[in-house]
């Protein structure tokens, strides 16, 4: 479908009946920015026989935001064949626990996961990984051993993480030396937004492809709730 193929951002918010967008994807093969916010039944691979390799598609994407996606799990597996991914934010996705190999991203935000216990597993297969920033997950207890995986690190920010802020202190915390190498200086004081916000326009993907195409697109399981809306921006419009 031309109209997809063409976006270049995409802002899906309000969806609670929005299940997945593995129809979507392999459509979108210009976009470069995603962002996913309160979706309640969204799962990047819950499609019966979907394993999240359609998202390899994605060739031009720089920049995933997911933001109050409580069943996601995972990253979609197909994206670690997206070399042009770069940043990654997972924010308030209690259920998250496994990254794919995603070797191109250089900056990834966890925040605000209240449930989150332990780093989710596979951290070490961010191999470019080059700023870290978790934020408030006052569950979180310790650094898993892959931090030494991580050479490329230049940055590693916790705030509101109490356990682990004081076992990350320099020198003496029990988690410093999976970190010592990658930040010699200590945890850096740099604030970074705790909810970035991705700038699109104010155009409605209903009006440009129509409802008909829209639900055909978008899996929402019925017809899609007219509360839900898609900025986008870069749309090509012949």
């Amino acid at each position: 479908m031309s109209t997809l193929s063409s976006l270049k951002q995409l802002g899906i918010g309000g969806g609670p009946k929005l299940k997945s967008l593995s129809l979507a994807v392999p459509h979108l093969t210009s976009l470069e920015s995603l962002a996913i916010s309160d979706c309640e039944l969204f799962d990047s691979i819950s499609d019966k026989g979907d394993d999240g390799t359609e998202w390899q598609n994605l060739k031009c994407l720089s920049s995933l935001y997911y933001n109050s996606v409580p069943n996601l799990k995972s990253i979609p597996s197909g994206l670690q064949h997206v070399t042009a991914l770069r940043s990654l934010a997972i924010y308030d996705c209690p259920n998250f626990t496994i990254f794919p190999e995603l070797a191109s991203v250089v900056y990834l935000q966890i925040s605000r996961c209240p449930n989150l216990t332990s780093i989710p597993d596979g951290i070490s297969n961010l191999t470019s990984l080059e700023e870290l920033y978790i934020y408030d997950c006052p569950n979180l207890k310790s650094l898993p051993d892959e931090m030494l995986s991580l050479k490329s690190l230049q940055k590693l920010t916790i705030e509101s993480c109490p356990d682990l802020e004081k076992r990350c202190e320099k020198g003496i915390g029990e988690d410093w030396f999976k970190i010592a190498h990658s930040v010699p200086l200590g945890l850096p004081q740099a604030h970074w937004p705790s909810q970035p916000r991705p700038c699109y326009s104010q155009h409605n993907l209903w009006s440009r492809i129509g409802t008909d195409d829209a639900n055909r697109f978008f899996d929402f399981g019925i017809t899609g709730p007219p509360e839900f809306s898609l900025a986008i921006n870069g749309l090509a419009i012949p």
